[in-house]
C-alpha cells in the first residue's frame, strides 16, 4: 500500500471512530 494512502486511511479512521461512537451513543 502507498504510504500516502495509508496515512490518509489512518486519518480518516481516526476521524470516523469518534463520530461513529457519538452517533451510537446518541441513538441508544
Amino acid at each position: 500500500m502507498n504510504v500516502l494512502k495509508k496515512t490518509a486511511f489512518l486519518s480518516l479512521l481516526a476521524l470516523y471512530i469518534p463520530v461513529s461512537q457519538a452517533a451510537a451513543t446518541e441513538y441508544n
